[in-house]
Formats: structure tokens, sequence, C-alpha cells
């Protein structure tokens, strides 16, 4: 495998794309060609596509469909989940068309995929027929890879461009429609709706009389209320009203649920059974997931690793107008270093301390990282304190939280190891706050 440092030169980029063509390819024959005997939906964006993997899960589930998933937490063929131990966004083209056929053999009408940027690059996914093309946002990320805002965007596009291309499917003897979706609110993702599909659908906040008549049927959601255990909003579509109540916290995850929401409606569902069903979902592994022992304060996990991502991440913890916020953040290594000091002072603008700590530094030299986010930290009056070891920086911010403050743990969401030069150690933020709280408290009440 090459060093991730290499693979990020244009050149090193251009001349694997026909290897992983090719081994995708391979792989789809040796395999069967399963997504020919699926509808296999595909979702990418910047952030939230986890989320909304899990949201479209439950909304096809609530017609009856069994459905298969693979996100960066899990994989779920039918009943069973296991969780996703390759620290990969998109698996490789070998294992993906292994569990797509295991998905057929199990008798899966869907398979939902997590898409993202490097792999559609990469041309990872050749040979997947994919029937629908769904994207959550797009702001700044991967601009180590990727070079440039643009260049991010033209690989995110290739998943709709993989719809739009897609020869005809039939399955029990009728057509699969193709079909996009995105939002009408942000002016980067036209183009992608511009793709040839049967159907398009615009995710819309604002009123959709003006998308009338192009081509894309608007989901329209107004009345959004952020209360201290759910959201409430409306959605309409085709004339037609559903109360949507998230029990997810954050406004943010109303443009997930929404996407969800359009995406089951494309495939026949009523829009009330939706809505209705997405009001189970209380959590989401590693995304804003809470950790409760008992404790008088509040302590949050989540995945938040972009600008975009922690702004609304914070701008939802402080609407729960805490006493103090103390924050765990670093940055993973070997990634884009122009993003380090803004998302520092995101987080120090924020939060009344900050505990500096290793996030996953890979190859790169754990310093360097703190140096960079120093830089934005050193605009903010957080106090900042540098704890290298991830642990006892979980630790301390335990000890040092008081009633009625908030604790959130950001960048490592629900993944299970960390990762330095030359090794890997099993990690799980949630259990180590677990073991932390109960140094503490004692035993869980």
């Amino acid at each position: 495998m090459l060093p991730y440092s290499l693979t990020t030169h244009p050149l090193v980029r251009t001349l694997r794309r026909p290897w992983k063509m090719a081994s995708a390819w391979v792989a789809s024959v040796v395999f069967g060609f399963p997504s020919r005997k699926l509808k296999v939906i595909g979702i990418t964006g910047t952030t939230g596509k986890t989320t909304t993997v899990q949201l479209t899960v439950v909304a096809l589930q609530s017609a009856g469909y069994t459905v298969g998933a693979v996100s960066s937490i899990h994989v779920q063929i039918g009943t069973k989940t296991l969780k996703n131990r390759s620290g990969l966004t998109s698996l490789g083209p070998w294992k993906l068309q292994q569990l797509l056929a295991h998905m057929v053999r199990s008798g899966c009408q869907y398979a939902i995929i997590e898409v993202s940027s490097h792999a559609l690059d990469q041309m990872r996914f050749w040979g997947v027929r994919f029937d629908v093309a769904a994207i959550t946002n797009l702001t700044r990320d991967h601009l180590d890879y990727h070079r440039t805002i643009d260049d991010y965007a033209r690989a995110k596009r290739r998943l709709f461009q993989l719809v739009a291309r897609r020869v005809r499917k039939t399955l029990r003897g009728a057509d699969v429609p193709r079909v996009l979706v995105a939002s009408l609110d942000d002016p980067q993702l036209a183009p992608f709706l511009a793709e040839q599909a049967e159907e398009k659908y615009g995710i819309t906040l604002l009123r959709p009389s003006a998308s009338r008549g192009s081509g894309v049927e608007p989901l329209y959601c107004f009345g959004i209320h952020v209360l201290p255990t759910k959201t409430t909003s409306v959605v309409m579509m085709r004339g037609r009203n559903a109360l949507l109540h998230l029990r997810l916290q954050g406004a943010f995850n109303v443009q997930n649920a929404l996407i969800a929401v359009a995406i089951g409606v494309s495939q026949g569902i009523e829009l009330s059974r939706i809505t209705r069903e997405l009001y189970e979902v209380r959590s989401i592994p590693g995304r804003f997931e809470p950790v409760d022992c008992g404790q008088p304060f509040r302590v949050i996990v989540d995945y938040a690793v972009t600008p975009a991502a922690l702004t609304a991440l914070f701008s939802t913890l402080s609407g729960r107008h805490p006493t103090r916020m103390l924050a765990i953040f670093g940055a993973a290594g070997n990634r884009d270093r122009g993003k380090r000091a803004e998302m520092a002072e995101i987080v120090g603008k924020n939060a009344d301390v900050v505990f500096l700590t290793n996030e996953d530094p890979f190859t790169e030299d754990p310093e360097q990282i703190f140096a960079d986010l120093e830089i934005g930290l050193k605009r903010t009056r957080a106090e900042v304190v540098k704890t290298p070891d991830r642990r006892a920086a979980i630790r301390e911010a335990v000890h040092r939280a008081r009633p009625g403050d908030i604790v959130v743990a950001t960048g490592k969401g629900a993944e299970e190891t960390m990762r330095f030069k030359g090794r890997t150690i099993p990690w799980n933020d949630r259990q180590v706050f677990e073991e932390a709280l109960m140094q503490r408290y004692g035993t869980p009440h």
C-alpha cells in the first residue's frame, strides 16, 4: 500500500485510476455483478453521510424492505450488523462486491452505500450500478488530496454521473428509475441535479415555488423548533404535509432526515410513514452521541472533523446554555493542514477550556499538528491544556467538569482505533469516558 502522502500527488492519482477501475470491474465479474440484482443507493457529502445512511435504512425498512448498508461505522445485511473496522468510509472494490453479493443471497432488495470522494476519484465503484444518488452538503474537506474545492466537488458529482450513465435496469419485471437528491438551497449543488434522471428531488428550507418547472420535485421543510429532547418540523411534498419529530439532537440532522425522506418517497413509501418511523431513531454511534453514567453534566461524543461540522456542533451545544464548555480536540495527521487553524479557532471561540490532544497522528509528527492548531487557538480566549495522551485528556476534563457543564470530544466519533506512526492502538471515546466517569462517580445509577 502506498503512503498516503504519495497517493495525493496528482500524477499518482491519475496513474492509479486505471488499476483501481480494472480491480473494481474484475471484482464485479468474480462476484456475479450483484448490484444488478439490487436497488443501490449512494449517499455522499462532506458531513452527515453516516447518519443519512442509517436514516435511509429506517425509511426503507418502514415499508417492510430487507436492506443492506455499508457505512463508515458498520455493515448491515438484513437484521445482522457488524462494525466496520477498516477505517475507510468506502470499502475497497473486492470487499464491497463481496458484501453486495452477500446482500443478494440474504434476500436484500436494497443496498445503501456511504460514498467518499476518494473512492469516486479512484474509480473504486466501477461496475456498481447506482440507482439513487444523494448528497448531504458540500463544504471544505480533503483538500490535501483534492487540492481545490472545485476538484473536490467534481469528485462528489461523479456519483450523480454514475446514476445518469447507468444502463437500463429491470428488477422483478419493472424498470428501476434513476433518482437524484440534493439541496436546492446550496448553489454549489445545482450542477448535481442537472444530471440526467427520471426523478429528481430538491430539499429546501425556503419556499419552493421558484424551483417548480425545473424538473425537480421540491421537499419543503418549515416550522423547525429545536427542543431539549427533540427537533420538530413540518415536511411538505406533493401537496401533503407530515410532522417530522427527530430525537436526534441538532438542527443539522433535519437536513439529513429530509434526504432520507426524499429517498423513501422516491421508492413509493408514504411520506407520513417515513416521518413516523424516523422518530424511533434515538442516536447514531459517534454522531452527537450522549454518554450518561448519571453524572451532573453532559458528555457528548461527535465525529466532527471539518470547520462546518464543528460550527454546527457548537451551535447546537451552545443552545443548551451550559455553564461552561470543555472540549477534547485534535486533528488527524497527513490530512488537510489548511483547515486546522480554522477548526481550532471555532473550537476555541466556543469552549471555555480546550484539551489539545491526539486524534489520529498517522505518520505525521504530533507536535506539528499541535503547532498548526495552536495558531487558531491563539486567536481565542479559551484556556488551552495541552495533553497529548487522549485518555489523560478525557480523564482531566471529566475531573474538572462541574454541574451544568458540557464536555464534548470531537474527531473520533465511533472509531475503534487510533493510528500512530508504526502502530495502531484500540480506542473508543465513549468507553474511555465511561471509565473516567465511573472512576469519579462509581457505578452508574
